[in-house]
């Protein structure tokens, strides 16, 4: 069998209906989003006047029907405790998609502190969008400074100065 025109354009109309098809499962209501991974971070315990290692959020942004633009304008609202720290994801203009923002934990007060970090975003020339991801660490109590040790030499001293004193004030006392 010679394939004819109307063969060949029902093939090519079979074809774009699949395609579209398919295209149309993958986002059904052309709606951009904005994802945040993982959904929560927990610093653990770190002591006051300390800081936690960066942990990093992803952020992704999935276009819906508005094409091919970028993540553009992404920012980060994080709560007293916590600051943001390195990532990929530029604070204003074009973002790579998706990109990542570190986050540390500086405790503020002694026990357990919670939060949510608020990441928003332009994506794919949408109005801004924000999705979040909750936050976690405890704060220890700062670390006890030993008092100062005296070695041999420093305890003699000090026992010959309080002699001395004490000398000084027994003999003006007769």
């Amino acid at each position: 069998m010679v394939p004819n025109r109307s063969n060949i354009a029902l093939a090519l109309a079979l074809v774009i209906n699949a395609l579209s098809s398919n295209l149309a499962l993958a986002d059904t209501d052309g709606v951009p989003t904005l994802q945040i991974t993982p959904s929560a971070l927990n610093f653990g315990n770190v002591s006051l006047g300390g800081s936690s290692a960066a942990a990093f959020l992803t952020v992704q942004g999935t276009p819906g029907f508005r094409g091919l633009d970028p993540l553009a304008n992404v920012s980060i609202t994080l709560p007293a405790g916590w600051q943001r720290s390195g990532g990929s994801c530029p604070s204003s203009g074009v973002a790579p998609n998706p990109c990542t923002i570190g986050v540390v934990f500086s405790p503020q007060a002694v026990g357990v502190q919670n939060g949510t970090a608020q990441v928003t975003a332009s994506v794919f020339g949408s109005n801004p969008i924000t999705s979040t991801a909750a936050l976690s660490g405890s704060g220890l109590p700062a670390a006890a400074v030993p008092a100062p040790s005296l070695n041999q030499f420093g305890l003699l001293a000090l026992i010959g100065l309080t002699l001395a004193i004490g000398m000084t004030v027994v003999r003006r006392q007769h």
